[in-house]
């Protein structure tokens, strides 16, 4: 028996170093990584991004009549606008090289950008192949703001033992933010702070110094109670 019990004790002896190492070894590779370290977005700023990409803007005028209707003036005024918005270097009017009428419509589109602000260096004149009844091409190139396509419901939203949000979660906030900023270029470099006031500070300091209210004086309108409202 008492051969028996040393026999044990001599066998453990062997195998508790190896037991050991062979719990270091799991520890080891539990905590060497591997799918662990792989980042899954979470966020909808991050699953849906913005991002800026380039595009062209283009307007079609008519050349049915070498005079330009209302609508037409309008529709030029507008594109003249979203080029001075984005600050296009370069505008351009292409013209059908089969018809005179459309040299004509085109000299007056030249002219109505130049009314709406645009220098006339600004201003690209060339023709291409159409014939007499093809219309006039004005385009620029401006930067857009632009985010993935919505309407992903793949999943089963009543599904949330997982406690994810769903896969078109936040996708049209970002359509919105990407389609209401006035400059794309501001995602990839914000503007820099504009100089402060000094005369607002020097007055808020006087009133600071002084013990007075520093905050600015609400308009009549804004004065109004909640009740006053409900009334």
């Amino acid at each position: 028996m008492n051969k028996f019990v040393s026999k044990s004790r001599s066998a453990m002896r062997i195998l508790a170093p190896a037991a050991a190492l062979v719990a270091l070894t799991a520890c080891q590779h539990q905590m060497s990584g591997g799918a662990d370290d792989i980042y899954m977005p979470q966020m909808h700023y991050e699953v849906h991004p913005i991002e800026v990409a380039k595009g062209t803007v283009k307007l079609k005028v008519p050349t049915r009549s070498a005079r330009l209707t209302t609508k037409e003036q309008n529709a030029i005024r507008s594109f003249a606008h979203q080029a001075n918005e984005t600050d296009a270097s370069k505008i351009h009017i292409r013209r059908p090289a089969g018809g005179m009428v459309g040299n004509s419509v085109a000299a007056k589109v030249a002219q109505l950008l130049q009314a709406e602000g645009i220098s006339q260096h600004r201003i690209k004149h060339s023709s291409y192949k159409g014939g007499a009844r093809a219309p006039v091409l004005m385009s620029f190139t401006r930067k857009f703001a632009v985010t993935s396509q919505c309407g992903d419901w793949s999943e089963n939203l009543s599904e949330t033992s997982s406690n994810q949000n769903y896969k078109d979660f936040g996708c049209s906030g970002q359509h919105n933010l990407a389609a209401m900023v006035a400059n794309p270029e501001d995602f990839e470099t914000p503007r820099t702070s504009t100089s402060a006031s000094s005369a607002r500070r020097n007055e808020v300091f006087k009133k600071y110094i002084g013990g007075q209210d520093t905050t600015a004086a609400k308009a009549s309108q804004a004065q109004a109670q909640a009740s006053e409202v409900a009334q």
